[in-house]
């Protein structure tokens, strides 16, 4: 493996960890809520995490992304694990989906 390719890596990896900071603060993902809507965000933000998370530094465990939005990491857990979704997922969650996939 060359240098290049390894900091090239390293690179595309710290974007996830700010990726995941600004949508945070961007949707105010850090604040306690029972809305719906809030709820389903912070559910897609965790799965989607866990579908990503061998790309972060900072947020490599539920402990730690439990405390950048403010929850239990247990909390964490519950939402990819046993949380269903809203009827209204798709519609409550597209905004931030196109601000992940952008």
């Amino acid at each position: 493996m060359s240098w290049d390719h390894w900091i090239k890596e390293k690179i595309v990896d710290i974007d996830y960890d700010r990726l995941i900071e600004l949508a945070v603060s961007s949707y105010n993902l850090n604040k306690k809520t029972r809305k719906m809507g809030q709820k389903d965000r912070v559910q897609f933000i965790v799965v989607w995490w866990r579908d990503n998370k061998e790309k972060f530094f900072r947020y490599n465990t539920t402990t730690k992304l439990g405390a950048l939005l403010n929850i239990d990491h247990s909390t964490v857990i519950h939402h990819y694990s046993l949380r269903k979704q809203s009827r209204r997922y798709e519609e409550e969650t597209k905004c931030i989906k196109d601000f992940i996939e952008s």
